[in-house]
């Protein structure tokens, strides 16, 4: 899985080479303008979970717009890449909806073996990042999230 890498015009919001200088669409400056990486996979996976929103989910600081809220720390696993993926992104919406987060930034994957018996080992994947919070939302608490969370 790739990658994707980019800068998004702050005059007309276009998706742009994380190298190119100006827009290619209006040909605004990029020269300052913050490069983005998506998580490879983290839309398209079906998932139970409804969310309204697209998370945000970048591996670059905190986007301008949102704020720190908490940290998130998940993990999936699987027999293959795939399905340790699959059920690390169904993992990350799930955290984010029951922390009332919009995103998350600056994360790390890890990759490591894990051992569930002596005869069967899974692939497991392991995100540790920033939960992130758009100010447009920045009514709600996570902190309530956190004690529901306690509660189940």
């Amino acid at each position: 899985m790739l990658v994707k890498r980019y800068k998004r015009c702050p005059k007309c919001g276009s998706e742009n080479s994380d190298t190119a200088k100006f827009c290619l669409k209006c040909g605004a400056s990029l020269q300052n303008v913050e490069v983005f990486t998506d998580l490879p996979g983290a839309n398209i996976f079906e998932t139970s979970i409804d969310l309204t929103d697209t998370p945000t989910i970048t591996a670059g600081k905190i986007p301008d717009g949102f704020v720190l809220a908490a940290s998130v720390e998940v993990i999936g696993a699987g027999e293959n890449y795939t399905e340790a993926w699959k059920t690390l992104m169904r993992n990350l919406k799930s955290i984010l909806n029951i922390k009332g987060l919009d995103g998350v930034a600056n994360y790390q994957v890890l990759l490591s073996p894990f051992q569930t018996s002596a005869a069967e080992t899974k692939l497991t994947l392991m995100l540790y990042a920033d939960g992130i919070l758009s100010m447009k939302h920045k009514n709600k608490n996570p902190q309530k999230s956190d004690e529901k969370e306690g509660a189940l």
